[in-house]
Formats: C-alpha cells, structure tokens, sequence
C-alpha cells in the first residue's frame, strides 16, 4: 500500500525545448539552467532522469533529446509522499492543504522551465 501511495502522480506535466542545434551537451546545458532538479540517478547522451525527494513531494524529472537532436523534452512529476497522504486523511478536509505544497513546486519549476 505504501508504495501504491507514493506513486500516485497527482502534478506533472512535459515542456518541449525546440530549435537546438544538433551537437553535444544540451540535455546539461538544459539542466544546469534549471533549480533543484535533485539527483541523476541514469545518464547518457540521449537521456537524463533526476530524482529529489522532499518532506512532502517526490520529484523525478527526465531530460530526452531527440533522435536529430534538434529538440529536448521535459518531463516532470510532483508526487505526493506518504506524509503527505497521512496528514491528509487524518486532518480531512484541511489536511489535503498539504497538496499545495507540491503543486507550488511543480508551479515554481513550470516557471523556470518556461524561461528556456
């Protein structure tokens, strides 16, 4: 059960990055441009997927060029942790305020992922 709660994605989204020029490096360029994208737990030069964990959120973020490498995709999730889903079952209805945690972090890295 702990790990269906965790894993519910609740706040995710993907932003597209076009007109690269077809060269090495812009899945880092790209990465070294936004905040907190946590830890790479896999690396190589067509994908790179981040994880960092929070009190309240669990965020994993994938960087994937494109075959021609003239695009990038990012794709993000903001899920909820099991604190998260305790506080909000046993504080019903306020504890599910807890929520906006998340959706704030998915909104601030939106922001910044928008600037590229």
């Amino acid at each position: 059960m702990r790990q269906y709660l965790a894993g519910i994605t609740m706040f995710q989204g993907i932003k597209n990055v076009p007109g690269l020029d077809p060269r090495e490096g812009h899945l880092q360029e790209i990465a070294d441009k936004l905040p907190n994208l946590g830890v790479a737990i896999n690396k190589n030069e067509k994908v790179i997927i981040y994880k960092r964990s929070d009190t309240f959120y669990t965020q994993h973020t994938t960087l994937t060029l494109n075959n021609d490498g003239t695009r990038a995709a990012i794709t993000y999730n903001f899920a909820p942790s099991v604190a998260s889903w305790v506080l909000g079952v046993c504080f019903f209805p306020f504890g599910f305020l807890i929520f906006i945690v998340a959706n704030n972090a998915k909104s601030d890295f939106e922001n910044s992922a928008a600037l590229l």
